[in-house]
């Protein structure tokens, strides 16, 4: 009776180990990715349009952000999308849509950016005269 009865432990307990050894690592971890606050302003002659904070998953790109809040037009190039319209009000042929990251310059288009982090995001109509030079 002992012999049997250490027989079925020993066999609960290899069970439990090998239970235990198919459970991935990943398993463990939250399903959601992170999320990040983000601060998106729309300014067309120099009134705030949009100004809005929402929460935004790690992972998506400005351009991503400022759909979730305005009405994006966009233009397919070969080197990315190119925004030609936000709420209403679009581009002309001298005006453009810049965009900036914490108040500096984007060097990539809105959708290279990665939010990575919280992060303030400024679109603005801007002349074609104020391109900054390379």
């Amino acid at each position: 009776m002992m012999k049997l009865k250490c027989l079925v432990l020993a066999g609960m307990m290899l069970a439990a180990i090998l239970l235990l050894g198919c459970i991935n690592s990943s398993d463990l971890q939250p399903t959601g990715k992170e999320k990040f606050a983000v601060s998106i302003k729309v300014i067309s002659n120099s009134q705030i349009i949009v100004d809005q904070n929402i929460s935004v998953q790690k992972g998506k790109t400005a351009l991503q952000a400022l759909q979730e809040t305005a009405l994006v037009e966009t233009k397919e190039y070969s080197f990315g999308k190119f925004i030609t319209g936000i709420s209403g009000i679009n581009s002309t042929s001298s005006e453009y849509w810049s965009f900036y990251i914490n108040g500096e310059y984007a060097q990539v288009g809105a959708d290279s950016y990665v939010i990575e982090s919280p992060v303030e995001l400024t679109f603005k109509l801007e002349s074609l005269s104020n391109f900054p030079a390379e």
